[in-house]
């Protein structure tokens, strides 16, 4: 029995033994389970930190950076421009600016009130600047020298400055509507500034310092100077000396007529290089916040117009080109011209009779050039607008050009192809317009203008040129010759004449057109222009007047003609240009050719006779007087070279003693021309309209008392 009971012991125990064998088994995987989960959890980790270290230890590197240090700016200092010749136009100079790390700021209070009274700001807005949660704010920008030495002297904490540029003209509102602004930033605004800003800016500089998390300068630690570099300087096109003159007569002529503006443009025809460009109303780009926004408006090339008469060259050259007219074809004026359903009118009410193509050039015929016009066609009109360039822009160097108003080919109607053909219903730019004379001055050559010659390195190395680009052929040199030589008839004895000077051979057209406003042609406001070129044979430059709402006297031979003699006298002289020898002596008509008779009445017969001469005729003369009192043909008409001009005398005594004078034609004189010789005859001028005088009461011829009053009518081409 005892053994029995051992042995249920015993086996009492290993049942016990064995039942104590399942959780030291399930501790066991407890203990694997968590070490295989710590190790996961470690491989993780691990993974992790590398992913950190190798993946986005640079991005976060460089955050931890951003964090500490500290960027003050440095600005480039921008590049320069100077006029053809090297002449400074615009620079930089350095300045200082303040700037405030908020965090070093101690007494903020103390320090804004500091920095109000040097710099004239509100203590508020100093104040919210450098309470701000930011690592850096600029307080003033570009300060004055006497400021930035009371903030150095003041040593307020959290307070520097650092060194920028300031764009500087030196010649102030000289060129304004050519250079432009820049703004704060160094960055361009308005024109050749904006065009280039990329070659002017240069790049930016800095210098970086380290900070601790408190925002305070950590003493020995990382400071670094990343230098600015310098932008490109521009050489333009413009020359100083012909832009003075330009702005000068341009303020004359807007004072003299109470103009509310006005341009000149001069460009060298063959290059395209612009040598002046000026405009009124214009600023100063040194304070240009303290002038109206509309006055930095480059009407140049920003606004459109109706040519007038200056684009009639344009309908002429076609119509030569394409054999529809040529130099000898005639045209008759009777005041007016029908087309369906409209009449069109001369300027001059009573006409300009028969003329040759010269004449009709010399006179600005309306209606012959709607003749010309109307023989072109719509679809051939056209295609001469396009070549010349009024559909498009003409790429000039500066921003905003706008392109001209013109109809296209299909939607032209009759009324307005003769419209167009004398320079209504159709707008340009100024620098269109000059663009195409240019071709004709040049030899029927369209050329791109342009301001800027050169792109040069600070230190004088050439990084780009501009040269001459060619557009496009708009005529042939053959029909360019034929209208420099109309257009200088033009100028010698047509609408143009106030632009003559002495010695030279000058070509131009005038034109005067109503101003339109809103889409609508504004009563009583004008534009008057002239363009010309100069010497008319092989020009060297070409000029393009427009004076805008002159009050009173509007024709543009008579406001904007004087404005291109006064300025092209000196210019020529500037550039030296010699005159013709002989120029307006020895020039004869050609044999053969149209010759215009002059207005001999009241002449001696010795005075006659050396007129008569000048013009390639002879004189024949009836009586036995010593003063002219009448002739055949009338003066201003057209002869063949070398005819005769019949003149009746008589005793200039006997026509005193009777106390009569003999009445001379003033036909086709400006106001002031025909004031001056009814004058010197004793007789007084009642004038009726403004332009050339297109008739005369008394007429031409009568005998009448001296003091007797004239009665002229005068009106203007379109």
């Amino acid at each position: 029995m005892l053994n029995q009971r051992l042995i249920g012991r015993t086996t009492s125990r290993r049942g016990t033994s064995e039942s104590f064998s399942c959780p030291g088994i399930s501790l066991r995987k407890r203990v694997a389970f968590l070490f295989v989960v710590v190790s996961i959890a470690l491989g993780g980790l691990l993974g992790r930190v590398a992913y950190i270290q190798f993946v986005w230890g640079e991005e976060l590197q460089r955050k931890a950076l951003d964090v500490r240090m500290r960027d003050i700016p440095v600005a480039a200092r921008r590049g320069a421009i100077y006029d053809c010749m090297g002449r400074d136009l615009a620079v930089s100079i350095s300045v200082d600016s303040v700037y405030a790390f908020p965090a070093q700021i101690k007494d903020p209070e103390k320090t804004a009130r500091a920095l109000s009274e040097i710099l004239l700001i509100p203590y508020e807005n100093v104040h919210e600047k450098i309470t701000r949660i930011s690592s850096f704010e600029w307080i003033m920008r570009k300060v004055e020298p006497e400021q930035a030495k009371r903030v150095r002297e003041a040593r307020l904490s959290g307070i520097g400055l650092t060194q920028e540029s300031k764009r500087c003209y030196p010649k102030g509102t000289l060129a304004s509507h050519v250079l432009g602004i820049s703004g704060i930033d160094n960055q361009g605004l308005e024109g050749i500034e904006v065009a280039y800003d990329s070659e002017l800016r240069g790049t930016p500089g800095r210098i970086i310092v380290e900070m601790d998390a408190l925002g305070r300068e950590l003493p020995q630690a990382t400071h670094r100077y990343d230098p600015p570099v310098e932008g490109h300087n521009l050489v333009l096109t413009l020359d100083e000396v012909i832009q003075f003159i330009a702005e000068r007569e341009l303020e004359k002529a807007i004072a003299t007529t109470r103009a509310a503006g006005g341009t000149v443009t001069v460009m060298d025809p063959v290059s395209g290089e612009i040598l002046a460009l000026a405009a009124r109303p214009n600023y100063d780009p040194n304070n240009f916040d303290k002038f109206p926004a509309s006055n930095r408006r480059n009407p140049v090339i920003n606004d459109t117009y109706p040519p007038g008469s200056t684009f009639k060259p344009i309908t002429a050259s076609a119509a030569l080109e394409e054999g529809t007219t040529s130099l000898t074809d005639r045209f008759y004026c009777g005041g007016s011209v029908k087309v369906p359903g409209h009449t069109i009118s001369c300027w001059r009410d009573d006409g300009h009779g028969s003329q040759s193509f010269v004449e009709a050039v010399q006179n600005s015929c309306n209606v012959a050039f709607v003749n010309m016009g109307l023989r072109l066609g719509a679809q051939r009109f056209s295609s001469y607008v396009d070549s010349f360039g009024f559909t498009g822009t003409t790429g000039i160097d500066l921003p905003g050009e706008a392109t001209g108003i013109t109809i296209k080919a299909a939607q032209i109607k009759t009324v307005d192809l003769a419209c167009m053909a004398f320079g209504q219903t159709l707008t340009v730019t100024p620098i269109q317009l000059i663009t195409a004379m240019s071709a004709i001055a040049n030899g029927g050559m369209i050329v791109k203008p342009h301001l800027v010659k050169e792109i040069r390195t600070p230190d004088g190395r050439l990084v780009q040129s501009f040269g001459v680009t060619n557009v496009r052929r708009a005529i042939s040199a053959k029909t360019a010759q034929e209208m420099r030589g109309s257009l200088q008839e033009v100028v010698e004895r047509g609408t143009g004449r106030q632009a003559r000077i002495a010695g030279y051979k000058i070509g131009g057209k005038t034109g005067t057109a109503n101003k339109v406003v809103g889409g609508r042609i504004a009563e009583g406001k004008y534009i008057s222009s002239f363009f010309g070129f100069a010497p008319a044979d092989k020009p060297r430059l070409i000029a393009l007047v427009t004076i805008d709402e002159p009050v009173g006297e509007y024709f543009g031979g008579v406001i904007a003609a004087p404005v291109f003699n006064a300025m092209v006298t000196d210019v020529l002289k500037y550039m030296g240009i010699p005159p013709a020898p002989g120029e307006q002596r020895d020039e004869r008509p050609a044999a053969g050719g149209p010759a215009f008779v002059p207005d001999l009445a009241n002449l001696t017969i010795e005075d006659a006779r050396e007129a008569v001469a000048s013009a390639g005729l002879s004189l024949k003369v009836h009586g036995g007087g010593s003063v002219v009192t009448s002739q055949e043909p009338s003066a201003g008409s057209t002869a063949t070279v070398k005819s005769e001009v019949t003149v009746d005398t008589s005793d200039s005594a006997s026509a005193g003693r009777e106390g009569l004078v003999m009445v001379p034609s003033v036909l086709g004189k400006t106001m002031k021309e025909a004031t001056a010789v009814l004058g010197g005859l004793g007789l007084n001028i009642e004038v009726v309209g403004s332009g050339f005088a297109v008739s005369q009461e008394p007429a031409p011829g009568a005998r009448v008392p001296r003091n007797q009053i004239i009665k002229v009518k005068f009106s203007a081409p379109e």
